[in-house]
């Protein structure tokens, strides 16, 4: 008889593992707290008003190779000829909008922050065995804010770690920044349309509509059963075996014993700890404990309908509000997905919006983001998109009339984050790498023999809690149980730096106590100089000397 996999979470990571498990012949069940799919990639409908709203505005990139191969496999409901790949947007652009208005584009960066940060990160880029520990410990943010000019720092922080990457712009590390610049160089490079292939993608559709239908669809017809709003309350141990799971459901005090072969545990981290808590599993809960140390991230997610439509410049762009304090990225969403998408009842225009940073004092309520109260939180949304200029200036030029407070009263806040003593908490935290867990993350395999973890926030190679970390996840989660029952694994992608010639000098020059080979270029080329004009001066000398005697 096939083996019996419980999986507990059905986000990207536990859909991975049941996508791949249930193929190769093993039976599954999911058991997912929530009453959709898709954990915190997911999107849903308000429930009066039918606007979707999503999690976060989600973008796919180039380097995302774990997941498009899943999704490929996964047939739309509509057309099974077709699959949710096809349901990838052309690539998307970027526009950083400022509160003082200069032109209508964002200009860049200086040629100066270029030839910096040339530098700067190619010293990183370089390096293999050089420092890989201390690069991880290093905070990229400051180190930037000190070589950078202020557009230098808004598009290669405010923009490319924040919205762009979904890192904590502030406790990011240099060794996290340069891995994802090494990623996205190299699909730029691999790429045979420069153009199009090296920007990001979005879904046609809602999340749930352009996805995770589909998934759940293909997996049920292939066997996996789900049970949604169903909780894991403790994991039951005897040695280093996992005997069964209590779990409930919604609204019931009673619990269940549930029991499988193997059980996948693919759970939001902050979550998981408490259950390893209860379930007294001590090894596991102190592995997490360091794990999670510092690892929170607050990122709010909102949605702006509005009842009137917006032009835009370009149908196929992300705008960021760089000069606000909350770092706001938002896309038109009725501008980028599929023609006759339902917006919700007299909503002309739908807005997906993220408050990258919380953690900064809002001025007119001397307090931090995060502690905002929900009312609080909308005006300061309100109050930053109309004090952008540039904004503005794209609202007269496209548009009958400027952006108002009428437009954007509606603001839709995602539901998990709910008001507590006035205050917003997030029901599940978000996790993002950073300089404090980077050698702490978990392993998919434990030391209970049929106990395996899977989430973008345990091991992977591509470093980054993101999408394809989940995938990666999963994938390494699932090949872990296929190799304890003697199956192939699946094929993984693996986001390993590629060693060039320079790495190889590098380490060479490391490991005789010599600089870095950048600097030691450097070094080479000022001693040439020097010397050169050493020689040049004293022949010139030697020349007048000469001149003179002979006069």
């Amino acid at each position: 008889m096939s083996p019996c996999i419980a999986i507990f979470g059905a986000g990207i990571s536990g859909l991975t593992a049941a996508h791949i498990l249930i193929l190769r012949g093993f039976q599954v069940t999911i058991y997912e707290s929530e009453p959709i799919i898709g954990g915190m990639a997911r999107s849903r409908r308000e429930t009066s008003s039918h606007i979707p709203t999503e999690h976060s505005w989600r973008g796919y990139a180039p380097f995302y190779h774990n997941l498009y191969n899943i999704i490929k496999q996964i047939p739309l409901i509509q057309n099974p000829n077709k699959s949710v790949f096809d349901n990838l947007s052309d690539p998307i652009r970027f526009h950083l909008l400022k509160d003082i208005h200069k032109s209508s584009r964002f200009t860049g960066p200086t040629i100066a922050d270029w030839i910096k940060i040339s530098y700067i990160l190619g010293k990183y880029l370089f390096s293999d065995k050089r420092n890989k520990n201390k690069n991880y410990n290093t905070r990229i943010a400051p180190i930037f804010k000190k070589h950078l000019s202020t557009q230098g720092y808004n598009f290669f922080i405010n923009f490319l770690m924040g919205p762009g990457w979904g890192m904590d712009k502030d406790e990011a590390s240099i060794g996290h920044y340069t891995k994802f610049t090494d990623f996205s160089i190299y699909s730029v490079w691999k790429s045979e349309n420069f153009s199009k292939k090296r920007r990001w993608k979005v879904m046609n559709l809602p999340t749930q509509e352009a996805w995770f239908d589909s998934w759940e669809a293909f997996l049920r017809d292939k066997g996996v059963i789900f049970h949604t709003n169903t909780y894991l309350d403790r994991i039951n141990t005897d040695n280093k075996i996992i005997t069964s799971c209590s779990i409930h459901k919604e609204n019931s005090e009673i619990n269940y014993l549930i029991k499988a072969d193997d059980y996948l545990f693919c759970l939001n981290p902050f979550n998981l700890i408490q259950i390893l808590e209860k379930s007294q599993i001590p090894q596991l809960y102190q592995l997490q404990t360091r794990a999670n140390n510092l690892s929170h991230y607050d990122m709010i997610a909102f949605a702006i309908p509005l009842s009137r439509k917006i032009n835009w410049e370009h149908p196929d762009t992300a705008y960021i509000l760089v000069d606000g304090t909350l770092n706001i990225t938002f896309y038109p969403q009725d501008q980028i997905w599929q023609p006759g998408t339902n917006l919700g009842k007299d909503i002309k225009s739908l807005w997906s919006g993220t408050c990258i940073v919380t953690n900064k004092i809002i001025d007119i309520y001397s307090k931090k983001g995060i502690h905002l109260s929900l009312e609080e939180l909308k005006s300061e949304i309100i109050h930053e998109f109309l004090n952008s200029q540039d904004l503005q200036h794209l609202m007269n030029k496209y548009n009958e009339s400027p952006l108002t407070h009428a437009d954007l009263e509606n603001i839709i806040v995602w539901y998990e984050w709910r008001s507590h003593e006035g205050v917003l908490i997030p029901e599940y935290k978000k996790y993002s790498n950073n300089i404090y867990n980077q050698f702490n993350r978990m392993d998919q395999k434990t030391h209970l023999n049929n106990g395996f973890l899977s989430g973008s926030h345990t091991k992977t190679s591509i470093d980054i809690w993101s999408m394809e970390g989940a995938v990666e996840s999963g994938i390494r989660t699932t090949n872990y149980v296929l190799d304890k029952y003697g199956k192939q694994p699946f094929s993984i992608y693996t986001h390993n730096r590629r060693k060039t010639i320079i790495h190889r000098i590098d380490n060479y020059l490391a490991s005789i106590n010599m600089p870095h080979i950048f600097d030691t270029v450097l070094i080479i080329i000022f001693l040439i100089l020097i010397t050169g004009l050493i020689l040049f001066v004293s022949k010139k000398i030697y020349n007048a000397r000469t001149t003179y005697k002979l006069q």
